[in-house]
């Protein structure tokens, strides 16, 4: 069962495919051993022999990085997943293992985890998949050993996966699965954010039906049920209904002698959210997009309205607390040794760390027994609350982009992004903008632990300016900054926009590749189907777009059973014709030799530039020595439609 650390190199005369094909040999033998195997039976020397040239043959094809992704799937499969499924299987039909077999499923993963974290090392590319498949590792092993580490491992991975590609559905997914016993409200956030990625996870709202609200603290359960009702037939009156029982319960609470501030969010959050993954599953229902995006407006102005009331110290209070606060830190550092070795995951330990908190919070209003009773003294719930207008306010500004709202709803969001612009003037510090690795953690961190009431208030003066770094490309109502956060007109001049810029660099790194624009785009076909918006918005600025074979032969397979696929065909087919849009007439698989037989095919390439736009938000990559460059369309899209702003 002995996994070899990841190899160095391949040899230059040897096609990767070579490699796929022996891989795929290898494979089809090792199935074969596999078949209805039990556990002792993994120990057979031709079962470690072939799973051994498995794991080489796949790490040849990896030194190929279009190839990588493509084979990592096979490599945990067939080489990990497999053997833990026999494990899984032995332990489920005899109601555990026995202590042999568990001590050989024990020696298999520690091993598997170990050679993953090196392979991650190797190809800092495959961060993503290789974390969920060590969550996975923790996940079916603290169901079989019944260990609550695991259990704990298995969300800190998962949390690390979301951090490598936090577009991704799956691993909110999992969180929620991992949680739903325990901690069913946090359950219900990670389904919902697993549902409103740009990769959804589609089985996330399946998952959350099956959550019993009857445990639930009464605003809890009511805030469910209005939240439910959004995914319903669409019906403005049973809307209504549900809004307005919500409404009353939450003022309800708001008129206690103390408010449950945190329950409030919690409650609120969920229905945020939940709105969002309504308007996603019913899009072409416009009548539901006007009614939530009203209904949530409303809500947010009601609570910020309701929190602006919150007796607050004086600014020389807050600092004597602050200090008394620092004091009893140092003290508290001073009288104990520090033990470092788990600061890294932190802030990937979602929940565990909320206890603590709360005492702390304890200890604070014995200190300060002249704060009022109203007041939660780690946190303002304004700024938990802004961070979720502003996360609201930018999906739906994405969703709208290609669509046309009505006067109405255009007011709408023009009095949130003013209550954006005011509340943030009020509260945060514009300058303190953190670099890109720290902004990357902070926003996960929040997606983590939405609304964040245990997090102290120093985090959301980094957070809310990071939110805030995209305001820029809104296409309702852009914000920028100068020196407050102001509104920006379509017309208006940007010299400030550049000021701006230059403010920012002092605290991060601006990536010089931000402005560029290629000669030519060839189109993956995820993205030809899943963002037709982008592709017509190219079409319609006149630029040079490719479509290989393989993408056409592609969609064949697809139409039969695919809407979306139905209509980027019709839509290419249409293209095609008027020219618009080039077919390639060599046939390549893989978009990088696609791209480089049609420079082949020009008798100049004298400014010529061809940038592969792919799905989800890859940063922009070029291949070393050509012309050619990688990007992902939404992470395009986005520095695309703010050049065309400025122009």
């Amino acid at each position: 069962m002995i996994m070899e650390e990841p190899s160095s190199a391949v040899k230059a005369d040897t096609p990767v495919i070579v490699h796929v094909n022996k891989a795929k040999n290898v494979l089809k033998k090792l199935q074969a051993e596999m078949k209805d195997i039990a556990p002792d039976g993994l120990e057979d020397e031709d079962i470690i022999n072939l799973r051994k040239r498995l794991v080489y043959e796949c790490e040849k094809t990896f030194q190929d990085p279009e190839w990588r992704p493509k084979m990592y799937p096979l490599l945990w499969m067939n080489a990990f997943y497999s053997t833990i499924f026999v494990y899984r299987g032995a332990w489920k039909l005899n109601k555990g293992l026995k202590q042999s077999e568990k001590e050989a499923y024990k020696i298999f993963v520690k091993k598997a985890k170990s050679y993953l974290l090196k392979l991650s090392k190797t190809y800092p590319d495959l961060l993503y998949p290789i974390f969920n498949s060590i969550g996975d590792i923790h996940r079916y092993s603290s169901e079989i050993l019944k260990s609550q580490e695991d259990l704990k491992d298995a969300i800190k991975y998962y949390g690390y996966a979301i951090k490598a590609n936090p577009e991704q559905g799956h691993p909110f997914n999992q969180l929620g699965l991992l949680l739903r016993s325990d901690s069913p409200w946090k359950s219900i956030i990670m389904f919902l954010r697993a549902g409103i990625t740009a990769e959804p996870y589609s089985k996330a709202m399946e998952n959350l039906n099956l959550i019993k609200s009857d445990s639930f603290e009464k605003l809890h359960e009511i805030s469910m049920e209005y939240m439910l009702e959004m995914f319903n037939p669409f019906s403005r009156i049973l809307l209504d209904t549900s809004k307005t029982k919500w409404i009353e319960h939450l003022k309800s609470e708001l008129e206690e002698d103390k408010p449950d501030y945190k329950m409030i969010l919690e409650s609120f959050a969920a229905i945020i959210l939940g709105s969002l993954n309504a308007m996603v599953i019913d899009r072409g229902n416009d009548d539901r997009q006007r009614y939530l995006i009203t209904a949530i407006s409303e809500d947010f102005k009601l609570l910020f309205k309701e929190f602006g009331d919150i007796q607050r110290n004086s600014p020389v209070e807050d600092r004597i607390r602050k200090r008394f606060r620092e004091a009893r830190a140092r003290r508290k550092a001073k009288a104990k040794d520090d033990d470092d070795d788990d600061d890294d995951d932190e802030e990937y330990k979602l929940f565990s760390d909320e206890d603590k908190e709360e005492e702390e919070s304890e200890e604070e209003d014995d200190e300060n027994e002249s704060d009022s009773d109203e007041i939660n003294p780690t946190l303002d719930p304004v700024l938990p609350m802004l961070s979720l207008l502003i996360e609201w306010y930018h999906f739906v500004d994405f969703y709208l982009i290609n669509k046309r709202p009505s006067v109405a709803l255009r007011m709408t969001l023009q009095t949130m992004s003013q209550l954006i612009i005011d509340t943030t003037n009020k509260y945060i510090d514009h300058l303190q903008v953190p670099p890109t690795s720290t902004s990357t953690s902070s926003k996960v961190v929040w997606m983590l632990k939405t609304p964040g009431m245990t997090l102290p208030e120093s985090f959301y003066h980094q957070l809310i300016p990071i939110l805030l770094k995209v305001a820029e490309t809104w296409n309702s109502f852009p914000i920028y900054f100068e020196r407050y956060y102001k509104s920006l007109g379509k017309n208006q001049d940007l010299s400030t926009m550049r000021e701006m810029a230059r403010l920012q660099l002092e605290h991060s790194t601006v990536d010089d590749t931000t402005s560029f624009l290629p000669s030519h785009y060839l189109l993956e076909a995820d993205v030809i189907r899943t963002r037709l918006y982008v592709v017509k918005a190219l079409v319609s600025d006149k630029a040079n777009l490719l479509v290989s074979k393989s993408t056409m032969r592609r969609f064949d397979k697809l139409k039969a059973k695919d809407q979306d696929a139905r209509t980027a065909v019709r839509y290419l087919e249409e293209k095609t014709k008027s020219n618009e849009i080039k077919l390639l007439s060599e046939d390549f698989d893989r978009s990088f030799e696609a791209c480089q037989a049609f420079i082949s095919s020009l008798e100049s390439i004298e400014n010529v530039s061809i940038l592969i736009l792919s799905n989800g938000l890859q940063a922009l990559q070029k291949f070393p020595d050509s012309v050619i460059s990688k990007e992902g369309v939404d992470k395009f899209f986005t520095r695309y439609s703010a050049m065309k702003r400025r122009i």
